[in-house]
C-alpha cells in the first residue's frame, strides 16, 4: 500500500494498493510541504479510525496490550538507569 501525491511516480507504479492525495497550492517561500503533509496525515487518520471502528474489540485489546508492554518497558528502563 502506498500513499503519494496525485499523478504518475515510482511509488504509484510499485504498489498493489495506491492512495493518492491532491497537491494543494503551497506558499512560494516555505520550509516544508505543509499543506500536502497535512492532507496525508488527515487521510491516514481517517483510514485508521475506519479500521478501528470496524474492528473495535480487537483494536481495543491490542491498544491495551501495547500500553501494558510500554509501561513494563519504561519500568525496566527506569530501574536500569538508576542502578
Amino acid at each position: 500500500m502506498g500513499l503519494t501525491r496525485l499523478g504518475e511516480n515510482s511509488l504509484a507504479r510499485n504498489v498493489d494498493i495506491l492512495v493518492q492525495t491532491s497537491q494543494p497550492a503551497e506558499a512560494t517561500v516555505r520550509f516544508a510541504a505543509t499543506q500536502s503533509l497535512h492532507a496525508q496525515f488527515m487521510l491516514i487518520d481517517t483510514i485508521y479510525y475506519a479500521y478501528v471502528s470496524k474492528h473495535y474489540q480487537n483494536s481495543k485489546r491490542r491498544i491495551l496490550d501495547s500500553r501494558s508492554l510500554l509501561a513494563e518497558y519504561k519500568r525496566r528502563f527506569m530501574n536500569s538507569t538508576h542502578n
